[in-house]
């Protein structure tokens, strides 16, 4: 398959086009700059043939959450990020030919809110009340607004680890320096997902037409 990859230029983004060419798929990149197609969602422009011959999206663009500090006005960029690449690809598939059969979302266990104690959450339960539990919901919503014919996956995905990337080599480097210490009390639940097993969701994702709705793309013991 033709897999277009939003947002494809990161750590998540990298590793993705690599499970995906050992799997046989060609993927492209959907990206402001250095993509294959170009876009911009705060001007709701995509280059004409950006969909031409896909057969399925991945969408994983937005702002990083983890590299700046939360004020009032970041917290807006983050949002409007989230929802704006959503409607401008939902709003493409409604207005332009193209063949997409399925677009996966990527989402955060966020949705659940930071802090839900003891709960075990299931893709079924409430969502938070916090500020990524309002993000969330806000991306999601545009989510829900695809054309029916087009297979529709979210999956809600936990802390990724990696050796090299994302959030392991940072909260691991005091403790190589001999000043590690628990991240608050200690004593907070974190589901959280190995990069590979990622991969193996969003392959599993594009390749099992049986998969639509939501998931927790998360290991099972938190």
């Amino acid at each position: 398959m033709n897999i277009l990859i939003s947002g494809g230029s990161g750590f998540i983004g990298k590793a993705l086009q690599k499970t995906f060419a050992q799997a046989g798929h060609s993927t492209f990149i959907l990206s402001r700059s250095n993509g294959d197609f170009s876009w911009d969602p705060t001007r709701q422009w995509i280059q004409e043939n950006a969909l031409e011959n896909i057969d399925a999206i991945i969408h994983l663009a937005g702002e990083n959450i983890g590299a700046k500090r939360w004020t009032d006005s970041r917290k807006s960029e983050i949002i409007a990020s989230r929802v704006q690449s959503t409607q401008l690809l939902v709003n493409t598939l409604k207005k332009s030919p193209h063949k997409v059969q399925s677009l996966i979302f990527a989402s955060a266990i966020g949705f659940y809110g930071s802090d839900s104690g003891e709960e075990i959450c299931t893709e079924a339960s409430n969502p938070g009340n916090d500020f990524l539990a309002t993000c969330t919901q806000a991306w999601e919503k545009e989510a829900q607004e695809l054309p029916i014919d087009i297979r529709s996956v979210t999956f809600r995905i936990g802390l990724v680890l990696d050796a090299k990337e994302g959030i392991f080599p940072k909260i691991s480097e005091p403790i190589k320096w001999g000043i590690g210490s628990a991240l608050g009390s200690g004593q907070q639940w974190q589901s959280w997902i190995h990069i590979d097993d990622l991969c193996q969701f969003f392959l599993q994702g594009i390749e099992n037409k049986s998969l639509k709705g939501t998931y927790n793309a998360v290991g099972p013991s938190p």
